[in-house]
């Protein structure tokens, strides 16, 4: 079995010295990979924030500091945040004066690789629900015929996101969790009808 993808290798280049603890710098990585963001009010209470990176909906390898491994479908969302910093988690009114350079390289992907980076997408994948983030895998599996016909179509249609991935059509079979997400998608799909 053979799975293909791009390597991709980057670097910032920022206009003062580098100094990898400057918010500005850690923005640039949280706006990449996304990032969770906790909020203590003065009542105690915690509050957990989901805040998406470029990457995040999206099965990826971090092989190297700087540099990434993904499926050649994310190549142009990526490129695009190297150029104009378009990004889900900041909507920065001036991109910064920062530049990005990168290399890509066409590369093969081992089939355990693929399943890991399409599991940890699993585990970090959720859909917005009456102001919470719940994880669709969760959400898929709880669907019955008494769930809300729209909410069922939003569900099978964020997971079809994920099914339809070559990485997933080519390596869902080596992985049981894999294959339980695929059966879920599936019986969705049936009570959306």
């Amino acid at each position: 079995m053979v799975l293909k993808g791009v390597f991709v290798q980057y670097k910032f280049s920022l206009p003062k010295p580098l100094n990898l603890s400057s918010y500005g710098y850690q923005k640039l990585f949280r706006a990449l990979y996304g990032y969770t963001q906790s909020v203590y009010k003065a009542n105690k209470k915690k509050y957990t924030y989901f805040r998406p990176g470029v990457l995040f909906f999206s099965p990826h390898l971090r092989t190297e500091k700087n540099s990434v491994l993904i499926e050649k479908g994310e190549l142009q969302s990526l490129i695009a945040f190297f150029k104009n910093g378009e990004n889900p988690t900041h909507k920065w009114v001036k991109r910064g004066d920062w530049k990005a350079t990168y290399y890509l390289d066409d590369r093969m992907v081992k089939p355990a690789d693929a399943v890991a980076s399409l599991e940890e997408l699993l585990a970090r994948y959720y859909i917005k629900k009456k102001n919470k983030n719940l994880s669709l895998f969760d959400e898929l599996k709880n669907v019955s015929p008494s769930t809300e016909s729209e909410y069922v179509k939003l569900l099978v249609s964020e997971a079809k996101t994920i099914v339809s991935r070559e990485w997933f059509n080519e390596v869902y079979s080596l992985s049981n969790k894999l294959k339980e997400f695929k059966k879920a998608y599936q019986t969705a799909i049936s009570f959306s009808k």
